[in-house]
């Protein structure tokens, strides 16, 4: 008795991905957490604005795009120290097959873990309101770019059971 030629073999409620499906992945997780950055810098900005409005506007009332570029590199060493980078890569590869759907609630919940770890090694307490205002738009916005990758994911791979509808 032989054995067939292409053996797909489930690990993690899927099948074995292709190089080419991998790459796809990183590519939508690089997009995912660039868009993050940026989203989450607007949301500082936006909150910033709000908060001081009635005084001197934050970056003296100058939103250029290098500023808005410097901002973004700032979150994004903060998203790498926090381990936000390291724990979003891990569930994107590590969840497959229906469990790929929990991935966009699984990295808004990080969201908030690691904005909470950031926050708290910045020295605020543990839930003060100033950041919850700041971290649940952020969750929502880590909800909005991993489901748009999700999707983005599945329609690359055809075979995937992300959003097979089973009768």
């Amino acid at each position: 008795m032989t054995e067939p030629d292409n053996l797909k073999v489930p690990i993690i409620g899927g099948s074995v991905n292709s190089s080419g499906t991998t790459a796809r992945k990183l590519a939508v997780w690089v997009l995912e957490i660039l868009s993050e950055a940026i989203g989450t810098c607007l949301i500082f900005i936006a909150f910033a604005f709000l908060q001081f409005r009635h005084e001197e506007p934050p970056l003296g009332n100058d939103l250029s795009l290098y500023k808005l570029f410097g901002i973004s590199i700032v979150v994004l060493i903060e998203f790498a120290m926090t381990g936000y980078l390291a724990t979003t890569l891990i569930s994107r590869f590590a969840l497959r097959g229906k469990v790929q759907r929990l991935y966009p609630y699984a990295c808004a919940g990080l969201y908030l873990l690691h904005s909470t770890i950031f926050f708290v090694a910045a020295g605020n307490p543990l839930l003060r309101l100033e950041d919850l205002e700041i971290q649940f738009p952020g969750a929502i916005l880590a909800l909005a770019c991993t489901w748009g990758g999700n999707r983005l994911v599945a329609h690359w791979d055809k075979d995937s059971s992300v959003w097979r509808v089973v009768p």
